[in-house]
């Protein structure tokens, strides 16, 4: 199998081929800001059948030569059977192929710290919810709702 091509932005790999609407949704979440500072995720979708069903493992050996991204994101099946579109988010740096699962909601806000180096990929791992989803820091989510509350 050919490797994947060389992009500038972290990868979102499509590899669950059987739904074209939750896919289309999720490049639509991609370019809606998040509800944070309207931030979008600078990811590169790649959308090719030829990567059907391959595992995150799979993947990282198909990457570029030159990929110089610390991590790199799957849209599986999965992903595309929940509407929080939770995504596969792969380690490359600290714990090569560790991984663990985000909602497109949250991907600007990793995407964004991960490529500045602003917070590591544990930060984010460590912090999944029990279905192994993360969905946000509490204490942000808290904050962000007495915040609402205190303009009403």
């Amino acid at each position: 199998m050919n490797r994947i091509p060389s992009h500038d932005f972290p990868l979102a790999i499509r590899t669950d081929f059987s739904d074209d609407e939750a896919w289309d949704a999720f490049v639509a979440a991609m370019d809606e800001p998040d509800g944070g500072d309207d931030s979008v995720a600078d990811v590169e979708l790649f959308d090719d059948p030829a990567y059907r069903d391959l595992t995150s493992d799979e993947l990282m050996q198909l990457l570029p030569e030159d990929y110089e991204d610390s991590f790199f994101v799957v849209v599986d099946g999965p992903a595309l059977a929940s509407p929080e579109l939770p995504v596969l988010i792969v380690d490359l740096l600290h714990e090569p192929g560790r991984s663990f699962r985000v909602t497109a909601a949250e991907l600007p806000e990793i995407e964004a710290n991960l490529s500045i180096s602003n917070m590591d990929f544990f930060d984010y791992a460590d912090s999944v919810e029990e279905d192994g989803v993360f969905r946000g820091f509490p204490e942000r989510g808290d904050a962000s709702r007495a915040l609402r509350g205190a303009g009403d």
